[in-house]
């Protein structure tokens, strides 16, 4: 059968061991708490690793690509010239052709008109 009264000692007793427990109750829930927030930490780490990770290949696959328009571009542009130097060099054949001739066909007419005379 239950105790009617309780002594003051008794009372206080359980209102120690009362607080107790909710203090330590406290603790736990401290615990769990900041538990949670090193998982959170950590987690929020990883992601910025992650993203630093994916930032980096970003970074690295923006430059192979500017390298490689400019080899392309270079490499156009050493064609365009090589191409400009045959046409210069043909255009060059020509007129040295066209000149010859053109010196043959004076000398022929020149002798031509001395010689009819």
């Amino acid at each position: 059968m239950p105790q009617e009264t309780y002594t003051k000692s008794e009372i206080d007793l359980k209102f120690e061991k009362l607080n107790s427990d909710v203090q330590h109750g406290f603790e736990k829930v401290d615990m769990i708490v900041d538990n949670l927030r090193q998982e959170m930490r950590g987690g929020f780490e990883k992601v910025d690793i992650k993203f630093d990770q994916v930032n980096q290949k970003l970074d690295y696959s923006i430059n192979h690509i500017l390298s490689e328009t400019r080899n392309l571009l270079l490499e156009q542009q050493v064609k365009e010239k090589a191409e400009r130097e045959q046409e210069r060099k043909a255009t060059n054949r020509w007129l040295i052709g066209i000149a010859i001739s053109l010196a043959g066909l004076i000398i022929s007419i020149i002798v031509n008109f001395f010689l009819k005379k």
